[in-house]
């Protein structure tokens, strides 16, 4: 696979009858889990990044890197420059990709740069929005150079020694969001000492990490929510490792549909 890519193996949904247990579907889950999981970034991202951000910075260039870049612009139309940050050279793929982009956002610069160029300090401090989808086991940046008030999500590493954010960059959070924290403890390397921290200090605990899902829509529109919105004094971050749960119940949608428009293959057996 591409450097970058984070999709190393097919991936399957298996769904069964509740009543008699016999399969009922098979579904390609590669789609809908990029797709799921850019759609929590773009939660997050409307939530608590700034409402007139223009400049957004994306690690990476494989599916999840450019549904994210998608997702982002469309929940904050105000973009003007996107920087996209690859290892790899760039291809003739990541050429025509750019240019579909163009077509859509007219108004958007578009710039593929080498993430060895000495311009990523200067293009993080101007940064509003970060995203880092890469399947890197280190840390892809220096936190000290992002200031406050940007919101970042990175949903690349999923194992406990893997971090794609450093220690740097955590120690100057305000407001963390996760998917599940009880998946989180499981496989998010960056969030080790801040998780500890909250389970040893009462005080800080729930002040710190909230989980997205928990957020009440309803009452931040009325502004009685204890999680709050952009702030220029914030730096605020959503960390992503997937919930099981998300994917069964948008493959158990997808069935539905594919029923309801008569699609997919069915196989007697």
């Amino acid at each position: 696979m591409p450097e970058g890519s984070l999709i190393k193996t097919p991936a399957s949904t298996f769904l069964f009858d509740k009543v008699s247990g016999l399969l009922k579907g098979v579904i390609n889950s590669n789609d809908l889990t990029t797709y799921r999981t850019a759609a929590g970034s773009a939660l997050a991202t409307a939530l608590f990044s700034n409402p007139q951000s223009k400049v957004v910075v994306i690690f990476g260039t494989g599916p999840q890197a450019l549904v994210h870049l998608k997702f982002m612009l469309f929940v904050r139309k105000t973009l003007e420059k996107v920087y996209i940050f690859t290892k790899r050279s760039i291809n003739d793929l990541d050429v025509e990709t750019l240019a579909k982009f163009k077509d859509i956002f007219q108004l958007v610069e578009f710039v593929f740069i080498n993430s060895n160029n000495n311009a990523i300090g200067d293009l993080l401090q101007k940064a509003d929005i970060i995203c880092t989808c890469t399947n890197s086991k280190v840390p892809v940046f220096n936190g000290n150079l992002v200031n406050k008030g940007t919101h970042i999500n990175a949903i690349g590493s999923y194992t406990l020694d893997t971090a794609e954010l450093d220690d740097a960059l955590m120690k100057k959070l305000t407001k963390v969001l996760v998917d599940s924290k009880v998946e989180a403890k499981k496989e998010a390397g960056e969030l080790k000492s801040l998780l500890q921290q909250e389970k040893n200090n009462k005080e800080t605990k729930n002040k710190i990490i909230f989980e997205l899902v928990n957020i009440n829509l309803e009452n931040l529109e009325n502004g009685s929510n204890n999680v709050n919105l952009w702030d220029n004094d914030n730096l605020t971050l959503f960390k992503s490792v997937g919930v099981p749960l998300q994917d069964l119940f948008i493959a158990d949608f997808i069935y539905g549909k594919a029923l309801e428009k008569e699609l997919g293959t069915s196989i007697n057996f």
